[in-house]
Formats: C-alpha cells, structure tokens, sequence
C-alpha cells in the first residue's frame, strides 16, 4: 500500500474516531447528579437541540405540538392533546392523546383522537392544516369538546373546528367547522372559568385578537365580548386573586420572538383592559418557545403555582420543524413582577428550587467543542499573533484547535480539538521550537493565524473565520464556535486575546473561549 494511501486512511480512521468521541462527549453532558430532595424521574427538562427529545411509555418521541391539557379528577390524570408530527404531508395530521399521572410523565400514548379521515366538511376538500387542539370537559353535556384551527395549506380558510367524545381516550366526533361569529379565525385558545363558563380566544383574520363567550354545551361561540391588538400563541390564566393574565408571542411564523405578557386592569374578559407587561423571559427570543398553554400545578408543600406551556418549533434539533420539542417553564410571581426563568430541569414537586448543579468543565480532550463560557472559569491557550499556527489550550500542549464535523445547528465546520500530529512535540524543551515543529508538520487544517488588528482568528486553509453562531437573533444553545466566511469586523467573529492567553468574545466580555 502506498504512503500517500496509508496517509488518506489513517486521516479518515482519525475524524471518524473523533466526530464518535465527540458525540459520546455531548451525550454525558446530560448526566447530573440532583439535590436530595429531586428525583431524576420527576424532572421536566425543557427542549432544544442539546437536549434529549420527550419519549412515551412505549419510547417513542411524544409528538402533540400546540398542544393543550385537561385534568380529570376523577381518574386522577393529566390529558395532553396536540398536533401530531409536523411533517409535510398534511395526510399524515391528526391530534394525539397521551396520558400521565404527573405533569413530568411517564406519558403514555392514547392514539389518534382525530384524523384527517374524520373531517367531512361540505364544500371543502382536504387535507387540511389541524393545529392548536384544547380539549374542555362540559359538566352539563358531560362531553369532552375538542376545539382546534382548521385551514387549509395556504392558511386561507381560517375556520376553527369542534369535535367531542363521551372520554377524554377515545376517539373524537368531529361536529362541524366554521368561521366563529362570522370572522376568519388562525391561531387560538379555550379558557374555562371558575364558574364553568368558557372562552374562546384568536386571532381574527390576522388582524386583531377576539374573545367569545362559548355556548351552554361549548358548541359554538355567541359574539366577540372584547378585542385587541394583533398577537398569537395567546394562553389565558387566572389567579387566586381574580386577576387574568394572557401571555402571547408577536407573528413572525415558526421563528420565535419576544414574549408579551398581559395582565388585565378591568373585572372581566368582556370589559379586561389589557395592561402590557413586556417579555416576562428577558429573552430576545423567549428561549427559542412559543406559548400553546398554561396550567395550575401544586407543589409538594401545597401551594400552588403556574405552568408555561409552549412549543420550541425549530430549534428543538438539527432538523428544524420536524425536531419540534416542548418548553415548560414554573411561572414565577414577586410582588411588582412576573417572571419566566431558564432551568436546564426541574421538579414540578419543588418549581422555584434551585437547579442541579451543571455538570464540571471537563479537562481538555480529544473532540471537546469549543464554546463560550464565562472567563473566570475559561481555558488560557497558547496564540502567536499574526502569524500562522496552531492553538492548543495551554492545560495540553498535545491538542490542537481543529474543525472536526459540522455543528448540528448551523451545519458548519465545528471547532474541536484534535491531537497535535507530531507525537513527540512536547519532549522538545524549547517553546519556539516546538511551535516551529508542530507548524511544519501538522495538517494544514490545524493552522490558524490570529489577526490583532480584528481581533480575529482565521483558518489558514480556506480563510474562514471562528465565528460565534446565531439561532435567529439570540446564540445557538451551548454558544459553540464553527467556521463561516470572514466578514467586516463584527463582534462574534472577534475575539480579544488577553495577557494572560484567554480569548475574550467581542459579543460579550464577559464570555471566553473554552471548551465547556
């Protein structure tokens, strides 16, 4: 076998074993150790791409998207209903049910409580968008009423539809469609309140947003009561006190965005006086979620608090809408303020209390990504400004900075590091001398040259830039640096070497390359 054969199928063996390595790596990143008082099966873990997806009982992905809840009582369960898998073939859309004794599961599948077969509507041919399904139990029917959005693929049919069944696992009898009090209706929600009367709340044509009164047997709705100012993803709430609240999201399609909270300054929905709270989550894109719901839950002393119910539509995974995973969050009161706060997991038994610790900064290794992470825990390296190089981190000279796969949220070139070619390297006593080594006999895709006058660092081999990714407006989960085209000086492709040989991320001072 040749040299230059042997040279090309050991360099293949090296980033297969590597791009394994650093999957393995991420997947540990899951396992934690929790306080006494939290049990690792009773933890909600909201979703993102570094997160495993929810499973059922059976371990299948839980797929019930703008999905809504109802308790029943009686049987002492928790129904969740939403939109199954969103995939492109609208044939496929129906609505699940999955059960669970407990907000943080097991949650066992039911089946189909409606499917495209079900929906006979005259004058109209599907397949047919079925999104945001809500489920009410009416006391006086003694009928579980289902409400959804019915549209076609265009989103210009705007009706919503109703369906019922005698239990909340069996399958749904769809009842009619319609355009409520006479107004195309898009996204939208039920509120049920303390005295049974119900809501239905939308989105009018895109327009404004409505509130309906439903009728006796939750059938229909019986005139708009109060309107709005445009928003969707709109979940209503009330507190012990009276007060109603509805938090919501601006339109801008599957993209997330800021959150709006609204607490109500009038006695009623008919008469609410909406007062604009601003983004309870302080988040440019509310951690990447969107509103479906909001549910009261107690916990373990008795009290009783609220659930944030919402859907990260595309950017649960790599694969964007159809990796759509769940965002729940504890809803946090204080006296001038309500507040949404990131937990990496929780217990729904103990919502406010503090979060298992993260697990520790491992060691430099082969296949470690690189990320930002605060500087006062941030790895030095070891840089020779403006000229071509390796960089190693300074805790193992026998590691280099090299790109190693593609990053699963952007699909470019992921920086990691990988072993520094020469194995004999760091036997030679002289630092200049060993940098020399390295330079000349590693691949030419460990060398970088690091720009003082940008503040950039630029791989050699095709002149693209380290670069800290965007998710739409906010960094990528984990803020792991990749490859991309150099452009004009910008903060995320800058990055101040400091003194003492840490990378200090031009986006954030406070941020510095590491491999956390």
């Amino acid at each position: 076998m040749s040299g230059l054969l042997q040279s090309i199928l050991c360099g293949a063996i090296l980033l297969l074993s590597l791009a394994s390595a650093l999957q393995n790596q991420q997947d540990d990143l899951h396992s934690t150790s929790l306080p006494p008082h939290m049990r690792a099966d009773r933890m909600i873990v909201p979703g993102g791409p570094d997160t495993p997806h929810w499973n059922d009982t059976d371990g299948n992905r839980i797929e019930a998207h703008g999905g809504g809840m109802l308790y029943s009582e009686s049987e002492r369960l928790w129904f969740w209903y939403g939109e199954s898998k969103k995939t492109q073939d609208l044939s496929d859309h129906g609505i699940t049910c999955y059960s669970s004794p407990a907000l943080a599961g097991p949650w066992k599948y039911e089946g189909l409580a409606l499917h495209q077969s079900d929906l006979v509507i005259p004058g109209a041919s599907g397949p047919y968008v079925v999104e945001r399904p809500k489920v009410l139990y009416n006391n006086v029917t003694r009928n579980y009423v289902l409400w959804f959005h019915l549209d076609n693929s265009g989103y210009s049919f705007r009706h919503a539809g109703v369906a019922v069944a005698t239990d909340p696992r069996a399958k749904f009898r769809f009842v009619h469609s319609f355009q409520p009090d006479g107004v195309p209706s898009l996204d939208m929600n039920l509120f049920q309140d303390w005295d049974g009367a119900a809501y239905f709340i939308r989105s009018c044509d895109n327009r404004y947003v409505g509130i309906s009164k439903l009728s006796s047997d939750f059938l229909n709705t019986t005139g708009i009561i109060s309107t709005h100012d445009v928003f969707e993803g709109m979940a209503i709430f009330r507190l012990a006190n009276g007060t109603y609240y509805v938090i919501s999201s601006h339109l801008t399609g599957w993209d997330p965005n800021p959150l709006m909270l609204f607490r109500a300054a009038g006695p009623s929905l008919a008469d609410p006086q909406w007062v604009n709270m601003g983004n309870p989550t302080n988040n440019p894109t509310s951690f990447n979620s969107q509103p479906t719901y909001v549910v009261q839950a107690t916990a373990a002393d008795g009290s009783h608090y609220f659930v944030y119910l919402a859907d990260n539509w595309v950017h649960g995974g790599p694969a964007g809408l159809i990796d759509a995973s769940y965002v729940w969050l504890p809803i946090r009161f204080s006296s001038n303020s309500v507040t949404l706060e990131w937990v990496r997991e929780w217990d729904p038994l103990y919502p406010f209390a503090p979060p298992p610790p993260p697990p520790p900064c491992p060691a430099p290794a082969v296949a470690s990504r690189l990320s930002l992470q605060p500087c006062d825990s941030a790895l030095s390296w070891v840089v020779n400004p403006d000229q071509p190089g390796i960089i190693s981190p300074t805790l193992n000279r026998s590691l280099c900075v090299a790109p190693i796969g593609t990053d699963p949220y952007t699909g470019l070139p992921a920086l990691a590091l990988a072993p520094c070619t020469p194995s004999d390297s760091l036997l030679l006593p002289d630092e200049t001398e060993m940098n020399r080594h390295i330079l000349h006999s590693s691949p030419p895709g460990y060398q970088f040259v690091y720009a003082s006058k940008n503040a950039s660092v630029i791989h050699t081999a095709d002149h693209t830039c380290m670069d800290a990714t965007y998710c739409s407006t906010d960094l990528c989960p984990g803020r792991y640096l990749a490859l991309y085209a150099c452009g004009s000086p910008h903060p995320n492709q800058q990055f101040v070497l400091h003194p003492d040989g840490r990378l200090v991320a031009g986006i954030d001072n406070s941020l510095c390359v590491s491999i956390c």
